[in-house]
């Protein structure tokens, strides 16, 4: 049991980290809109109202748990539970599930892109079906809680924490 334990464990790591790479991958083909209003990510006065033709700011992947820039949250290391500057974090994992404090499952694609990578209601799983998700994960932010950002839209941490 403990083998196959272990084998289903690695497989849905490995799974996960396929998934994550993908929706990174399309993270960064798709800048947020402030970042492409204003050209290379700065959130000062931009100088030009729109960017270069065949520019494109880059996108950095985060964990979306603890904002850290080293790992996604499927390899978060599982002693960590704290942000750089000490806070606790606010959500918790529970195998590959990104909980609210209260045990209700968070959206990770919506913590990703915001809306745009999360319809609000349906994603796909891996043989290609919907699955409608709807009111069974919150889409909130998975630093704080809020329910006017997404983690990585950075409204709530540093980029850099």
């Amino acid at each position: 049991m403990a083998k196959n334990n272990r084998i289903l464990r690695t497989q849905m790591e490995e799974d996960m980290n396929r998934r994550e790479a993908k929706l990174r991958a399309q993270f960064e083909a798709k800048p947020h809109p402030r970042e492409y209003a204003y050209g290379s990510g700065s959130h000062s006065a931009p100088n030009k109202p729109f960017p270069e033709a065949g520019s494109r700011p880059s996108a950095s992947a985060s964990c979306v748990l603890c904002a850290d820039p080293s790992h996604m949250l499927s390899n978060h290391p599982h002693g960590k539970t704290k942000f750089a500057d000490g806070k606790p974090f606010w959500a918790k994992v529970n195998g590959t599930k990104l909980m609210s404090p209260d045990g209700k499952e968070i959206c990770i694609r919506f913590n990703i892109g915001g809306s745009r990578y999360c319809s609000l209601a349906y994603s796909k799983d891996k043989h290609g079906s919907k699955d409608k998700h709807g009111d069974n994960r919150l889409h909130v932010c998975s630093f704080c809680g809020g329910k006017d950002h997404y983690a990585l839209s950075w409204v709530c941490r540093n980029r850099e924490a």
